[in-house]
């Protein structure tokens, strides 16, 4: 590939950018996450990339003697994946920015005279904003313990096999993933609060978790499929089956093996043993699928879900009255905030299984509660220098202008 050429206006534009780039960073670092400086520096370091990029581009491919060349294709290639990831960042920031805004309000309406039922209404809308992926952490023990927990692993240390719940068969383990039903992301403190003292210690317990082929999980967790209480023996444990609710996207998409989407819609989940997770923490997981289900895509303004309506009686109604699951105030703070993109059969149903609180804490609770909200989203940068461009830096009359 042809050797890159800079003119003095490149040079100098480079030279002040990664000063600013270098400053950007530094300042993002000593400010107080979520603080308004914190947002500055942090747009700022994605300008600054952006402008460095730019200009290196242009160089290169103004300097390029014949544009069908594999290396420069490849340089063309790492340089649209960089802008592609550059603007996934920047909807990431604005994103964390809001939620962070979110917290804030209830922070404020927490040290004004204000209602119960206000505060959570916020804080409801705070937990629907809130990512809820897998943390980052290492969920090892946390696998270890539901795979466990859902039928032990067969084999050997080289070649291990765990139980799949859609058909019975044991497959090689690294087809599974270990997924939390109520979202690590969302914090023990806020599972104490949604469900009661009684769940305190249990969001990295197995009764909290389920073993899922790789590709499920990953659905699971964005709240396109759920899992319901099936029809169970009287003097069995409690039976579970699978509804999916993104048809258009997922119906006749792969899951698992030859199974398709369609193919495990309504069908019973397999489990080797008497253990089961909770019903509190899936009756969350599907509260929450129901709300995005019904709730229009800010973004997109589009429905998630084309569900045929003959079903939609069926799944409003998926769980009866089976218990009491989450507080009265925050079943509360869900219909208030979000109640009109609701249909009433889900709105009784969600009235159905609540708790009434008699917390004298309330406001303490909803708090402290905060301190473990994960609010990092999925797009927040894991090494800054991955999103560089290939740069300046590798031609070495920009680096003996100081271009770096």
């Amino acid at each position: 590939m042809s050797r890159v050429e800079f003119t003095d206006e490149e040079k100098t534009s480079l030279k002040v950018a990664r000063k600013a780039l270098k400053e950007a960073r530094a300042g993002r670092r000593e400010e107080v996450d979520g603080s308004d400086r914190y947002w500055d520096f942090a747009q700022l370091q994605l300008d600054q990339e952006e402008a460095i990029a730019k200009t290196t581009w242009h160089a290169r491919e103004r300097s390029a003697t014949d544009p069908s060349d594999p290396e420069f294709q490849e340089a063309k290639s790492v340089y649209l994946y960089q802008q592609d990831r550059r603007a996934l960042r920047r909807r990431s920031l604005r994103e964390k920015q809001q939620t962070f805004q979110k917290k804030n309000t209830i922070l404020e309406l927490s040290s004004k005279p204000s209602s119960v039922a206000t505060i959570c209404a916020a804080y409801v809308e705070l937990l629907m904003d809130v990512k809820t992926r897998t943390s980052r952490q290492d969920q090892s023990s946390f696998s270890s313990q539901v795979k466990k927990a859902y039928g032990g692993t067969t084999g050997t240390k080289k070649d291990p096999h765990n139980w799949c719940v859609l058909d019975g068969k044991m497959y090689h383990a690294s087809m599974f993933r270990a997924a939390h039903i109520f979202p690590l992301s969302l914090g023990q403190r806020s599972m104490a609060y949604v469900f009661g003292p009684d769940a305190k210690g249990e969001i990295n317990c197995p009764r909290n978790g389920l073993l899922l082929p790789t590709e499920l999980e990953r659905t699971f967790d964005d709240h396109r499929v759920v899992i319901v209480p099936a029809e169970s023996h009287p003097d069995g444990p409690r039976e579970w089956k699978f509804l999916v609710l993104d048809r258009s996207g997922l119906w006749n998409s792969t899951v698992h093996g030859p199974h398709k989407y369609s193919d495990i819609h309504q069908k019973r989940l397999i489990f080797p043993n008497n253990f089961r997770p909770r019903a509190r923490y899936l009756y969350f997981h599907y509260l929450c699928s129901m709300i995005y289900l019904f709730r229009q895509d800010k973004r997109t303004g589009v429905v998630r879900s084309d569900l045929p309506d003959s079903e939609m009686p069926e799944l409003t109604g998926a769980w009866g009255s089976h218990g009491s699951y989450l507080r009265d105030c925050l079943i509360s703070g869900f219909i208030d905030e979000l109640g009109h993109e609701l249909p009433e059969g889900l709105k009784e149903d969600m009235r159905s299984n609540s708790f009434s609180s008699q917390s004298e804490n309330e406001l303490e609770e909803v708090v402290s509660s905060l301190d473990d909200l994960d609010l990092d989203s999925d797009e927040d940068e894991s090494d800054e220098e991955e999103y560089l461009p290939f740069e300046a830096s590798s031609d070495s009359e920009a680096e003996d202008e100081g271009v770096e």
